[in-house]
């Protein structure tokens, strides 16, 4: 996985401080917006590179040859779910570490709009 940007002080995001990702958000640049309502701030991330395994799971989870919006509603919705929970569903474990979580999120970022 490629290195992030935090733009409040041009630091890498995996050294910056992360409390509890509450929400996140893609622009069209493909920056990435992570709420943290816990300290009341967003940080602006910046994806350089991220590598996507070569085997399944697939960011296409509609399976229409695209990542898109209908995706990202479906990651979304499961966005939070570990493996030890009922109804955990594998196809939305990207980084397969047995939780749906920002690594996933990172994935699916990168392959969005393919």
């Amino acid at each position: 996985m490629g290195p992030l940007t935090y733009f409040a002080n041009d630091t890498s995001l995996q050294d910056a401080y992360l409390n509890a990702a509450d929400d996140f958000a893609v622009d069209s640049e493909g920056n990435i917006y992570i709420a943290e309502k816990g300290l009341n701030r967003v940080l602006k991330a910046q994806l350089s590179t991220v590598t996507i395994p070569s085997t399944e799971p697939s960011p296409d989870f509609s399976g229409d040859g695209k990542v898109d919006f209908t995706d990202f509603l479906e990651f979304a919705g499961e966005f939070g779910n570990k493996g030890s929970e009922p109804g955990f569903d594998t196809k939305f474990d990207l980084d397969q570490d047995n939780e749906i979580g920002f690594g996933d999120f990172l994935i699916f970022a990168q392959a969005f709009g393919t």
